[in-house]
């Protein structure tokens, strides 16, 4: 599954929202990441860095992360508080009470994160009968808890195909435990209205492709319940979002360099993203949060992963809001970590070229060596005198008793010298370490002659 989307499950959109808003994001990256292995892992395994750059959030901040996502095991909430059905409808209520997390295991030294779910939620949580598919990137759009919420309840009842959707007639109590709201807190609907439906509405209608309709009933003089009609604009996706009306706001990272606009490759990049409906402050925004270089890397990751989809199952739907999710997350930038295991990759490719160069010029010198000594052991053999030769004889024939040429000893003794490879090895072993130097004093000496140091070849 694409980090871009998550498929969350009605009944987990649908939970009572005590988590704050970076909680929120951090769990729909955590469920993204280790969606695939729900069903076969009791764990998950991350990488810590990668996560902090799907949230936007640099190492300078790891303890905050640490700290907000063990919080989460303790955060005890109500799953499917709306008791959604299949066809949508209210079913028999259901009380529950599970962790967002079922436990975290996090070492920042080895940059790992390992987190599980309860199994009460794991299984739903990978196969649900209903589910929202959720823009991640919107979770840096947001600027309260109550539009996160309320937003993924909007994509969890909107009909794509009809472009509409609404909500069930939904209890107050029941919005207010939905969005998360204390009993002390917003007591007066004219409260609640202004805080946490209209404001995070008007959220909501600025930088998503949606348009919302609030709809109330009374009982007597009282408003008793809430309904959301939901439809898209026109010539908009569900996954469309925007900056033009709404600065982006920032991340945590606080020390942010700001672009030199003169500088050409500064106005390449922004031209470069234009066709993809990038505007320039959106650029720049990308500019400033991860500098040019990494912005460019988010740039060709999300164009030639556009590109690679095109031919498979799963199709970048809305290219325009790929990239600009990229470019907000930082998604496909390289970290300081990877640069360094790319280093440390290069670092190994050099060392292996080095020795296969080293490797091929010591064949090179071995051939030149052997054919010289050839040639020098070929006058030495035919220079010998007589004693000498049987001098050398009676040395191999004792070598050969004492089994120091291996299977040689049996054949020597039935065949003599006409045994098979008997001359052979006098020929090429013997008589080459009796007359000859060390083949290693030869190779040194042979590539010192042509500037190489044998020694360091080696």
């Amino acid at each position: 599954m694409s980090h871009e989307v998550v498929k969350k499950a009605s009944t987990s959109v649908q939970m009572t929202n005590k988590m704050s808003l970076f909680q929120r994001r951090a769990w729909n990256y955590l469920l993204s990441l280790a969606y695939n292995e729900l069903l076969i892992k009791d764990t998950y395994i991350r990488n810590l860095t990668h996560l902090m750059g799907l949230l936007g959030v640099n190492r300078t901040h790891v303890l905050y992360v640490k700290d907000e996502i063990e919080k989460m095991n303790g955060i005890m909430v109500r799953w499917n508080v709306l008791c959604k059905d299949k066809d949508g409808k209210w079913i028999s209520e259901e009380y529950n009470a599970i962790p967002l997390l079922a436990g975290t295991r996090i070492n920042i030294k080895d940059d790992v994160i390992e987190y599980a779910y309860s199994p009460l939620i794991r299984k739903d949580l990978h196969n649900p009968r209903m589910y929202a598919k959720i823009n991640l990137s919107l979770g840096k759009l947001f600027k309260s808890k109550y539009t996160a919420a309320l937003y993924e309840l909007f994509v969890d009842y909107l009909n794509e195909k009809l472009r509409h959707g609404q909500t069930p007639w939904i209890k107050i109590e029941a919005y207010r435990e939905l969005m998360g709201v204390e009993q002390t807190e917003y007591k007066l609907f004219r409260e609640l209205n202004r805080w946490v439906i209209k404001k995070p509405i008007n959220e909501i209608e600025k930088v998503t492709s949606f348009l919302i309709e609030v709809k109330t009933k009374k009982v007597g003089r009282k408003i008793d319940s809430i309904k959301f009609v939901i439809t898209l604009k026109s010539q908009t996706s569900i996954f469309d979002f925007c900056f033009e009306k709404e600065e982006p706001p920032s991340t945590l990272n606080d020390e942010i360099k700001q672009p030199n606009l003169t500088d050409n490759s500064l106005e390449e990049f922004i031209q470069s993203v234009a066709p993809y409906k990038i505007n320039r402050k959106s650029a720049i925004f990308a500019i400033n949060t991860h500098g040019l270089e990494a912005a460019i890397e988010c740039r060709d990751y999300a164009i030639a992963d556009i590109e690679r989809r095109k031919s498979s199952n799963n199709p970048v739907r809305t290219p325009s809001a790929y990239l600009a999710g990229c470019l907000a997350d930082g998604h496909g930038k390289t970290t300081d970590e990877e640069r360094a295991e790319q280093a440390r990759i290069e670092a190994e490719k050099k060392a292996k070229r080095q020795v296969d160069k080293n490797k091929k010029l010591l064949e090179q010198i071995r051939y030149e060596v052997d054919k010289n000594r050839k040639l020098e052991l070929q006058k030495l053999v035919e220079n010998l005198t007589d004693t000498q030769d049987v001098a050398l004889r009676e040395e191999f024939e004792n070598e050969v008793k004492q089994n120091l040429y291996e299977n040689m000893l049996p054949i020597f003794n039935s065949h003599g010298w006409r045994g098979r490879g008997v001359k052979i090895v006098y020929l090429h072993t013997f008589l080459p370490k009796k007359l000859l130097p060390a083949i290693e004093d030869d190779m040194r000496e042979y590539a010192k002659s042509i500037g190489h140091d044998y020694d360091a070849l080696v």
